[in-house]
This record gives C-alpha cells, sequence and structure tokens, in this order.
C-alpha cells in the first residue's frame, strides 16, 4: 500500500514541475514578443522545454548606456 502512495506522490509533483514549467516558458514567450513560440507553446506543451533550452537567449543586459553618434554640423 505504501508503494502506491508513493508512487501517486511521485507523479502529482511531476506534473505539478511540468504544469510550472508550461507556465513559465509561455511567460517567457511574451515576454521576449515571441508570439509564434507562445502559440506553439500553448498548442504543444512539450515544446516548453525545448523553448527553454534552445529559443530563449536573451542578450546580456548591459551597464552602460546606448551612445547615440551625432553627426558633426
Amino acid at each position: 500500500m505504501d508503494d502506491w502512495l508513493l508512487f501517486l506522490v511521485a507523479v502529482l509533483l511531476v506534473a505539478l514541475g511540468l504544469v510550472v514549467l508550461w507556465i513559465w516558458s509561455m511567460v517567457s514567450a511574451a515576454k521576449n514578443g515571441k508570439w509564434v513560440w507562445f502559440v506553439l507553446i500553448l498548442i504543444f506543451s512539450p515544446l516548453c522545454l525545448l523553448y527553454l533550452l534552445f529559443a530563449d537567449k536573451r542578450p546580456p543586459a548591459s551597464s552602460e548606456p546606448p551612445r547615440v553618434r551625432r553627426e558633426p554640423t
């Protein structure tokens, strides 16, 4: 009886982790403006892992403000 309870808890924890991963990848895709990925993740939820591993590549944040080039007058 205890084995079934342990199995049930493990399955529920994995399912909860997958739901969190799915929501996290959808939020990440929406924040980055990748709407095609957002729709694909919404339809095909296993794509969320692929998105988080390969497509969510943000450029590193720079501590310097961007330089403005001024034309001589």
